[in-house]
């Protein structure tokens, strides 16, 4: 994304949880704003419907439900530390 200005530089890893409507809108801004390549992001979703939009963007996307007896294995898989993790779904308090 050429010709807009970068906020931050993100050296990190991103998750994000979801990616319906709120999270297929918020990937282009996140990638316009923020100075962090496509492949610092991963999508986890429990629908399929946003691969495509994912793959527009060279971001990778995983399809998989996430529930209360296996977020904690998920999470600790895919983020460390000072990973960043978005939560963009509609998922029980547990999550959030």
């Amino acid at each position: 994304m050429i010709g807009y200005k970068k906020f931050v530089k993100f050296n990190h890893k991103m998750v994000i949880l979801g990616f319906g409507s709120v999270g297929q809108g918020v990937l282009p801004l996140l990638l316009r704003h923020i100075d962090i390549a496509p492949d610092q992001i991963k999508i986890i979703s429990a629908e399929k419907d946003g691969r495509g939009e994912a793959g527009r963007y060279h971001v990778p996307f995983t399809a998989m439900s996430i529930t209360k007896n296996n977020y904690k294995e998920i999470l600790v898989k895919n983020l460390n530390q000072r990973d960043f993790r978005l939560n963009v779904s509609i998922m029980s308090p547990v999550l959030n």
